[in-house]
């Protein structure tokens, strides 16, 4: 009886796949990083919903501009990391001449449950 237990046990286990694979997905996002003289605009996408627009300006006439930048970026890519997304690659941007914008590309990742 103990064998036919045993063997009973050992053949579910191996028909079962693994918990993880069956509950894991990957959340993609793209942020798109636009920066010209004095602004910052980031457009957050997302798979599925309108886009996320964040602006905040740095115009250094206002003082200490990059400090105002530093502050702009934390405030918008903490929210990211609280909702538990995590930078996967950045595509730098060329500057261009309309006006020096320079565009970058960041692409979040985070692991959630199906």
């Amino acid at each position: 009886m103990k064998k036919l237990f045993l063997s009973g046990a050992c053949l579910v286990a191996l028909s079962s796949q693994p918990v993880m694979a069956q509950t894991v997905g990957i959340d993609v996002i793209i942020v798109r990083v636009a920066e010209r003289s004095g602004c910052t605009h980031l457009t957050v996408e997302r798979k599925g919903q309108e886009p996320e627009e964040i602006e905040f300006d740095w115009d250094s006439r206002i003082g200490k501009k990059w400090e105002r930048a530093s502050k702009g970026y934390l405030e918008a890519l903490s929210k990211l990391y609280q909702q538990g997304y995590q930078v996967q690659t950045t595509i730098p941007g060329a500057a261009y001449t309309d006006g020096g914008t320079v565009n970058t590309t960041l692409v979040f990742t985070r692991t959630t449950s199906k």
